[in-house]
């Protein structure tokens, strides 16, 4: 049941959150968008000196009562609102409102969870 949480800046997950097998959840672009920025992060990588000054880094922010379904992946500077659903395999690029399901890639709400269903 393998996952992977990947933070260069922050990661917050709430209380009472599934994290079903497989979901990644990162907070960066892991490299620069230029060439010339990142040719050289493999090896700097591997002697302890990757330069993270080019690469776009934004927190995440899980929020309580959420579940993320298996092989979703979560992409830097989202929030996820309370009691949202990430349907199996989505691709999350953007904020999704509380107690909403999301799903595709990218992700988008397909309904809204009424009251008598949270």
């Amino acid at each position: 049941m393998n996952g992977s949480l990947i933070a260069a800046q922050n990661i917050e997950i709430g209380d009472d959150v599934l994290i079903s097998w497989g979901v990644t959840v990162v907070d960066h672009n892991s490299h620069a968008i230029s060439f010339s920025e990142r040719s050289q992060d493999v090896v700097n990588w591997r002697l302890g000196k990757k330069d993270w000054a080019n690469v776009k880094i934004a927190p995440i922010k899980i929020s309580n009562k959420v579940w993320i379904g298996f092989n979703s992946i979560i992409l830097k500077g989202v929030n996820i609102g309370e009691g949202a659903i990430v349907g199996a395999g989505s691709v999350v690029t953007k904020d999704v409102p509380a107690w909403t399901i999301v799903a595709g890639n990218p992700a988008r709400v397909i309904r809204e969870i009424p009251e008598d269903e949270r």
